[in-house]
Formats: structure tokens, C-alpha cells, sequence
């Protein structure tokens, strides 16, 4: 997926953008898409929860999604390296304004978003600080995905 994303990259103009749908409450493929992203040369510029999911007359119970995170990607031009202390005091802010905007969108009498909505808004929300970076701290990329890929491939 690097690969490909990367090759999107190159080949678009410095001011494009491209916009990826993405749905999932596991931490760790929002991680995963963060690495993704942030090594194709990508930065997440804007993120927005659009509620996709209709309640089918208690068809579906439990903590499924509701929504769907559409990404606003590019070019990530920045030469700025990204500390993480700075980091981490940068994606609170950041998640707040995110939920705060949903909040005021949704209808308090009929709600649109669950909670696990609003969770995947704070991970999209951090993935727009931590793609801002051309690097953070001391992390390699490579070697990063080099371990995710040797995980992926565990029997």
C-alpha cells in the first residue's frame, strides 16, 4: 500500500489532494494507515465523519460504526522534524476540535454518531498532526514498516 500511495503522490501536482474513505475501531490500523500515509509522502490536511449507516430497525447491536472518516491527503512538503513531546501536546487540542465540531453538528434529540464515531474522529484527528511531519524524532520509517510487514506475515 506504501508503494502505491507513494506513486499517487509522485504523480499528482503539489497542490492536489486526494480523499480516502476508511472505517475501522482498531487502534492499530489507524496506526498502520498513519505509517501508510506518512511514508508515501502524504499529510492528512482535513478529516470529517459522514454518518453512513442507517439503524435497521435493531438489526445491528453493539459498538459498530456509524460513520465513515473521509481523509483529505497531500503533499507532504514539509522539511519539519516532529519531537514527541511536542507531538503529543499538539494531538489533544487537535482530537477536542474535532469532537467539538461533531458535537455541534449532530441533532442532541436524534443522534447520528456513536461513540465509536466520535473515536474515530480523535484517530483521524491525530493522524493531521502526525502527518504534518517530514519526521519525528528518531522514528525510521522503514524499519517501522519492515516490522509491521513481518507481523502481517506471522502464520
Amino acid at each position: 500500500m506504501v508503494e502505491a500511495y507513494r506513486r499517487l503522490a509522485n504523480n499528482m501536482p503539489d497542490n492536489g489532494l486526494q480523499v480516502v474513505m476508511f472505517t475501522h475501531q482498531d487502534a492499530s490500523v489507524w496506526a498502520d494507515l498513519a505509517l501508510i500515509l506518512w511514508a508515501a509522502g502524504l499529510s492528512v490536511s482535513a478529516a470529517w465523519t459522514v454518518a453512513t449507516e442507517t439503524d435497521a430497525a435493531g438489526l445491528k447491536q453493539g459498538n459498530y460504526v456509524q460513520g465513515t472518516v473521509l481523509l483529505t491527503l497531500r503533499k507532504q512538503t514539509s522539511d519539519e522534524v516532529g519531537f514527541l513531546d511536542e507531538i503529543t501536546h499538539d494531538i489533544k487540542p487537535e482530537v477536542e476540535r474535532q469532537i467539538e465540531s461533531m458535537l455541534a453538528l449532530d441533532d442532541k434529540d436524534d443522534p447520528n454518531f456513536s461513540d465509536a464515531d466520535y473515536q474515530l474522529a480523535a484517530y483521524a484527528a491525530a493522524l493531521r498532526v502526525l502527518t504534518q511531519y517530514k519526521r519525528i524524532e528518531d522514528i525510521d520509517i522503514e524499519r517501522e514498516l519492515t516490522r509491521e510487514r513481518a507481523k502481517n506475515e506471522e502464520p
